[in-house]
């Protein structure tokens, strides 16, 4: 897949909010709560197979909690983060662990330092 191919996809099917990097390998992806997961299967499926990382950021004076993953296709040369935010009062989110099993350790960090 062609990296122009795969923001239109991000944007058309899940409502991604798009932003790239000077080098065209760098994606940032803002979606929905709902559409987290799903985001990381289609992922997934166009090859993006590894998962460099999982993690949070709380911000406090607007009481939520940024969560967010970073994955990597070798063949497009292509990094993309995927971010979305919960709310602090109900901090939960499906985990990622079906789709790529590195995904436990990072949501566990993330979980131990959660407050």
């Amino acid at each position: 897949m062609e990296i122009e191919n795969l923001l239109k996809n991000l944007v058309e099917h899940f409502n991604a909010k798009i932003s790239i990097g000077k080098d065209r390998n760098f994606v940032l992806a803002k979606v929905d709560k709902s559409s987290y997961v799903n985001v990381a299967e289609f992922l997934f499926k166009e090859g993006f197979r590894r998962l460099l990382t999982v993690s949070a950021i709380d911000w406090l004076s607007r009481n939520v909690i940024e969560i967010y993953f970073i994955t990597y296709n070798h063949v497009m040369n292509v990094y993309v983060k995927v971010s979305t935010e919960i709310s602090r009062d109900s901090p939960e989110i499906p985990s990622l662990s079906s789709i790529w099993e590195n995904a436990a350790m990072h949501e566990r960090e993330v979980w131990e330092q959660r407050f």
